[in-house]
């Protein structure tokens, strides 16, 4: 299993990509346009620069048709060669992957909200799939099952393919995306809340009050 932060801001990026259970950085257009980045490729860049040799950057390619899509995706790859690139599981997506493959890029496929679509990116030579749980979950679908769904035919088939949990909306999902055998990306926001709960804060501040006064008696 791994953990990827999900984020566009270098700032967060360097606070968590620090930690040794963090095997990259996630990306997307939604996060990048949230920054209002001007230049995308040197943002990239930035964040690509934070990471060590075995850590990955995700980046998502754009277009509203296959050839504005591969475009986008050669684009980006001739600028971060080592970047996993991130495609949508849609029609475009599925189109243009053979030739990505072809150019030895590995791919993950994005925004799959459906247990036959993640299924099919893995036939498509995706290594990873990404459904978004959170919004599966809006949409009144029920997500878990779809991801065991996944993972189930994964197996049977014996596909080099991996699912990474996305949209999770509380440590509670990434605690079942883990149970399942996801791989993971979550918001700062979220890892935060996983790593440090209120309670554990809660504590460490009595074990640190309590070692102050032991030090005070100490010192009478």
């Amino acid at each position: 299993m791994t953990v990827y932060v999900d984020t566009a801001s270098p700032q967060e990026a360097e606070q968590w990509v620090k930690h040794p259970f963090i095997a990259g950085i996630t990306t997307n257009p939604l996060l990048l346009a949230e920054l209002k980045v001007d230049d995308r490729f040197e943002h990239l860049q930035q964040l690509s620069k934070l990471l060590t040799k075995e850590q990955k950057l995700m980046v998502q390619a754009v277009g509203s048709t296959p050839d504005e899509l591969l475009e986008d995706a050669r684009t980006i790859h001739e600028m971060l060669p080592k970047t996993v690139l991130k495609i949508p599981a849609d029609a475009n997506g599925f189109s243009i992957a053979p030739t990505l493959v072809s150019d030895d890029i590995e791919l993950t496929f994005t925004a799959v909200f459906s247990a036959a679509q993640g299924i099919l990116t893995a036939f498509a030579d995706g290594h990873f799939v990404t459904p978004y749980v959170g919004r599966m979950q809006d949409a009144k679908i029920d997500a878990w099952a779809h991801v065991e769904d996944m993972l189930d035919a994964f197996s049977a088939h014996e596909l080099d393919a991996h699912v990474l949990a996305a949209s999770l909306r509380t440590p509670e999902d990434v605690a079942q995306a883990f149970a399942l055998g996801c791989h993971v990306t979550a918001k700062p926001s979220i890892l935060k809340q996983c790593l440090t709960p209120i309670q554990t804060e809660a504590m460490v501040k009595e074990f640190n009050a309590t070692r102050k006064l032991h030090k005070q008696a100490e010192m009478e």
